[in-house]
């Protein structure tokens, strides 16, 4: 079975339960376009409070920006939002397949935004995302508790 790019760089949203049950956080969606509202009421409905603030679908990108640069990290995969975040150097953590788009390089940093930080998958697999997602769970509970993270993730 062939998986298409868009496939290999999305997780589903009950995927990042891991991240979103990291307590004392505010989770706001910054996502838009289809299925965004599916993917948010199954949230809900598993009893998680994502907030759905209008300038993530906003028809003027300054909305977003705005939206983008209030926020205290952005966890995102490979979208246009994770460029906006670190062209406002909005700190950002992105989680990349296994070998992204030729923008997120195949190893090292993302060169472009100091505050772009990446997570890659380990495996072209799908099913090798839940190791990205519980690293990033790991360091949001670390930042979250005040502690340095100890390792730069690449």
């Amino acid at each position: 079975m062939k998986i298409g790019r868009v496939q290999k760089r999305s997780i589903p949203l009950t995927w990042w339960k891991p991240i979103l049950d990291i307590p004392n956080v505010e989770f706001v969606s910054l996502q838009y376009g289809i299925g965004k509202e599916e993917d948010l009421d199954v949230m809900d409905a598993l009893g998680y409070d994502i907030k759905r603030p209008e300038e993530a679908d906003a028809q003027d990108y300054y909305d977003t920006a705005r939206l983008v640069a209030s926020c205290d990290l952005v966890i995102s995969i490979c979208t246009s939002v994770i460029h906006l975040a670190g062209a406002l150097g909005v700190p950002c953590w992105v989680m990349t397949p296994k070998f992204p788009a030729w923008r997120y390089q195949n190893q090292g940093p993302m060169p472009w935004y100091r505050s772009v930080r990446l997570y890659r998958s380990p495996d072209p697999d799908q099913l090798a995302w839940q190791a990205v997602v519980e690293r990033v769970a790991v360091d949001l509970l670390e930042k979250v508790n005040g502690r340095q993270l100890l390792q730069a993730v690449a």
